[in-house]
């Protein structure tokens, strides 16, 4: 395996928490502590002119192509709807206290989840911002959520990872994960497996039928904060506080390198959030060292 540094992107004064790609995968959106939600030309290597100015630190994001529109979850739970089109936030919702974390977009049903820092989730009409429904589902604050075919899958502060469904948004299961906190999950693209990431710096695998623990692995020396899999679909890419990246093979979970200092050029700090690009095919990572860090991956 070759991995090298081919671009680094700098411009936030505080840490990077989120990342999305926007307008297309040549456009990218990071959320950061220092209230600024930038946008980077991918082409170019540089910070577009646009960017948006909050009064409190973004820590989730979500774009949403078909309205061109863009949501910005901050650290008092506030959620801004800000249209792109015409570069300007068209609603400010505020159900959630200590914190918005995450974000999920449903397509079928139009609706935009968000999870909060005492253990609620919000459910909105993506078309009127009208709130569908806010009730709590886990003791701690909600770290991940994500669509998975008809079911909502919730990772959570108290170490569960809750599996809903769709579109009823009823508890079907909950899987005891990780001690001291879940924080997020991905499905391997060809097994009926769930991979969750942990504050306890573990990998498990369960399975995707009856949530059996199937392997569990010492990944990381401290929280797994994101989880990403390769556009062919071979790899998987894990993020930690503890400043690596590590890659391990798809197939069995093999570990294949670890993007740390000294070996390479890497964060400083830790690293918050993942993106794997298509096109051309690079893994993007940024964190607490306010960098954005872009590494071509040859097998």
């Amino acid at each position: 395996m070759k991995i090298e540094k081919i671009r680094e992107l700098s411009g936030h004064a505080g840490p990077i928490y989120r990342m999305c790609f926007g307008r297309s995968e040549n456009h990218l959106l990071t959320a950061s502590g220092d209230c600024f939600v930038a946008e980077w030309d991918f082409n170019l290597g540089v910070a577009s002119p646009f960017s948006i100015k909050l009064e409190h630190p973004c820590i989730a994001l979500l774009y949403l192509q078909e309205q061109n529109t863009l949501i910005c979850g901050t650290i008092t739970g506030g959620m801004h709807v800000v249209n792109l089109n015409l570069k300007k936030e068209e609603k400010l919702l505020q159900v959630h206290e200590d914190g918005l974390f995450a974000l999920c977009y449903i397509e079928e049903e139009k609706w935009v989840i968000a999870g909060g820092g005492q253990g609620f989730i919000s459910v909105w009409n993506a078309e009127t911002w009208e709130l569908v429904r806010h009730f709590k589902v886990a003791q701690g604050k909600i770290r991940h959520i994500r669509k998975a075919k008809d079911r909502v899958i919730v990772s959570s502060a108290d170490g569960t990872v809750r599996i809903l469904d769709l579109p009823w948004l009823n508890i079907l299961e909950t899987i005891e994960a990780h001690e001291g906190g879940a924080l997020c999950t991905i499905d391997h693209p060809s097994k009926p497996v769930m991979i969750s990431g942990g504050k306890d710096g573990y990998l498990r695998l369960w399975h995707s039928n009856d949530s059996r623990l199937l392997m569990e692995i010492p990944a990381h020396n401290f929280g797994i904060y994101d989880l990403v899999i390769s556009p062919d679909k071979s790899l998987l890419a894990s993020a930690s506080r503890d400043k690596s990246v590590k890659i391990w093979g798809l197939n069995d979970l093999s570990p294949l390198d670890k993007i740390a200092r000294p070996k390479y050029e890497a964060h400083t700090h830790s690293v918050n959030t993942l993106l794997w690009n298509d096109n051309p095919e690079l893994l993007i990572s940024a964190g607490d060292d306010r960098k954005i860090k872009c590494w071509k991956i040859s097998t």
